[in-house]
Parts: C-alpha cells; sequence; structure tokens
C-alpha cells in the first residue's frame, strides 16, 4: 500500500498540491494536481495521489529535500 509522505500547496487562482509517495514498489514518487472540489486536506491529499499526474522525481526531491 501506499503512503502519502508530503505534500506541498501552492494558490493562485487554483489550488494546486504536489504529494509525496512512498510506494511499497518504487520507492519515494511525486504526483501534482488540482483538486476538483474543496474538501478537506486528507482528501485533497488523496485524489492527488490517485488521480494526479506524475511529477519528475528530481524536481520532487529538490522541493521536498530529500537527501540524496
Amino acid at each position: 500500500m501506499d503512503k502519502i509522505t508530503g505534500i506541498r500547496w501552492f494558490s493562485g487562482s487554483s489550488l494546486v498540491g504536489i504529494v509525496q509517495v512512498d510506494d511499497l514498489y518504487d520507492g519515494i514518487k511525486y504526483f501534482i494536481g488540482s483538486p476538483p472540489e474543496a474538501g478537506s486536506e486528507t482528501e485533497d491529499m488523496e485524489w492527488i495521489a490517485d488521480w494526479g499526474t506524475i511529477f519528475p522525481k528530481p524536481a520532487g526531491d529538490r522541493l521536498f529535500e530529500v537527501m540524496l
């Protein structure tokens, strides 16, 4: 089972989140998305992890300050 381990929010005219996910098989992965409706933070993070677009790992590592 994948586990959400971090989130970064960006807002302007819409809300965009980048979610850090620890995948059981692939390790750390990142997804970016804009939840269709404002829900709770947990619901929005889960939506992005399930339906968001893959975010480049090198950029995500830098954004989340992952030690390489």
